[in-house]
């Protein structure tokens, strides 16, 4: 007599990408996981702590949602784990704030320095040919 035993494991956890939307300070943001395998359970920690009471989780809790993104969000680690029976997968996501004012200023310095050295030339010029500037030489 020959027994066979036929097992059916679900297939390894493996996160392929975690993403978000456009994050602007004071606006509602979404942090997706996305995973292939077959998953038993998604949970989200911020900085190893349970989730803050603005933070809220849907679609399975494979979206986690901010309702109103500060500038600490972006120096917190949020960390998702999923599990499955055979298997275990840990990610880390940093968040990126695109209205922080340095980030702003930053990017408004290739602007920002040409225009105003464009505008000490004209005050120059216009001073120099007026005499404003060397009035008793001639």
């Amino acid at each position: 007599m020959v027994i066979v035993l036929l097992l059916n494991f679900p297939d390894p956890v493996l996160i392929s990408n975690i993403t978000s939307n456009c994050s602007r300070l004071g606006e509602e943001t979404a942090v997706s996981v996305f995973f292939s395998g077959e998953e038993s359970a998604v949970t989200w920690e911020v900085d190893g702590e349970p989730l803050p009471e603005r933070y809220r989780l849907i679609d399975d809790n494979r979206t986690l949602i901010i309702a109103s993104v500060q500038r600490d969000d972006a120096k917190r680690r949020f960390r998702v784990r999923i599990t499955n029976p055979v298997s275990e997968e840990i990610r880390e996501y940093r968040l990126e704030i695109r209205d922080l004012p340095s980030d702003h200023i930053r990017s408004q310095m290739p602007l920002i320095v040409p225009g105003v050295l464009v505008m000490i030339i004209g005050i120059l010029v216009f001073l120099v040919s007026n005499d404003y500037i060397f009035p008793f030489c001639d």
